[in-house]
């Protein structure tokens, strides 16, 4: 796997769950500490709604990407 398929995978990750720790995205990609280290810094450069949480893990403030369902008005 690409560096740039681990990085889409890990947004779409945190986009998803709303935060994810280092540990677990070392875990789910098998990676080596600089490898870690390389994405944590693309993903806190590259995107402004992505914060560090106290060391410990990535947090995804912005817009979830999840398009909510249509409501449409009652039928009159």
């Amino acid at each position: 796997m690409t560096f740039e398929e681990i990085l889409d995978q890990a947004l779409a990750i945190l986009q998803r769950r709303g935060r994810v720790t280092y540990r677990a995205l070392q875990r789910q990609f098998q990676l080596e500490e600089d490898v870690l280290t390389d994405l944590k810094d693309e993903l806190l450069y590259a995107y402004p709604e992505v914060r560090d949480d106290a060391g410990r893990g990535l947090v995804w403030t912005g817009d979830s990407g999840i398009t909510p369902p249509v409501t449409l008005p009652p039928a009159s």
